[in-house]
């Protein structure tokens, strides 16, 4: 744009204004930038603006592509998920990520996204679908581990926020591989798909959907005397303490032999 002619234009609009004319509207004055009078007329039609004000990191954020992803940085260990809008869900490790994977495949079966998909696992696919069809859709992995990624992400309300929060709270692996070598754990009673161990053959999650990772799906859906010798480490809350300590005593009770079975409990000290 010419300096001095938008500086002549304004000096004559407020000219107008002091003299008590009504200013010529947009589409009744020359277009200082050559731009054509008809696309005055675009903003008139304008009811509603709306700014997007969602976050946007852009170290770990892309364009929207209509579709998740799963991206690896060079030199790093970890696996960065973005879900269709091009913001990053969460990052997994490389170990997990492949675990997820193993487990994904087995119980799910795959479909003709995925890599390393074979009829045997279509057909795996088919018949996990018609067992689970509350489930809905079954998707790619890559689209299934950013819903995992967000169902634990604690972005819910703030009693599910702390509850998924406390769900994480678990034993480290090398305590866990320890109590299943000395008391033949089989099975993980209140786990997730993102923490449940390597070894653990058989593990309780908090939502249905999980079942896709191999889960069973809720603890209290689930019979624990079925479940074989179990450790549980259930949410940190007087409630839900109290009913896991009744349905594990529950399930010694009904099995003989009796099974194996290892709880954990925090002591939280807020002084």
């Amino acid at each position: 744009m010419d300096p001095t002619r938008a500086e002549e234009a304004a000096t004559s609009f407020q000219e107008t204004e002091r003299e008590g004319q009504r200013a010529p509207r947009p589409s009744e004055r020359e277009p200082l930038s050559g731009v054509p009078t008809r696309h005055a007329h675009y903003w008139t039609g304008v009811t509603e603006l709306r700014v997007d004000t969602t976050p946007f990191n852009p170290d770990w954020d892309a364009a929207p592509t209509g579709g998740c992803a799963l991206k690896m940085e060079k030199g790093r260990h970890y696996v960065f998920a973005q879900d269709e809008n091009g913001r990053m869900v969460g990052a997994l490790k490389e170990e997990v990520i492949d675990r997820l994977c193993d487990r994904y495949a087995e119980s799910a079966g795959t479909d003709h996204t995925d890599r390393g998909h074979t009829p045997e696992s279509g057909a795996r696919r088919r018949s996990f679908g018609e067992r689970e069809p509350q489930l809905g859709k079954i998707y790619g992995f890559v689209t299934e581990i950013v819903l995992l990624l967000k169902r634990y992400s604690c972005k819910e309300e703030e009693e599910v926020k702390k509850s998924a929060l406390q769900n994480h709270w678990i034993l480290p692996p090398e305590i866990m591989q320890a109590l299943q070598e000395a008391f033949g754990i089989q099975a993980e009673v209140f786990a997730s798909p993102l923490n449940v161990h390597r070894h653990t053959a058989t593990s309780c999650s908090k939502f249905d959907r999980d079942k896709i990772f191999g889960s069973k799906g809720s603890a209290w859906d689930t019979h624990w005397g079925e479940l074989g010798s179990f450790e549980f480490n259930p949410e940190y809350t007087a409630m839900d303490l109290d009913k896991a300590l009744q349905e594990a005593l529950m399930s010694t009770m009904a099995r003989s032999p009796v099974l194996g079975v290892v709880t954990v409990m925090s002591v939280i000290d807020y002084t």
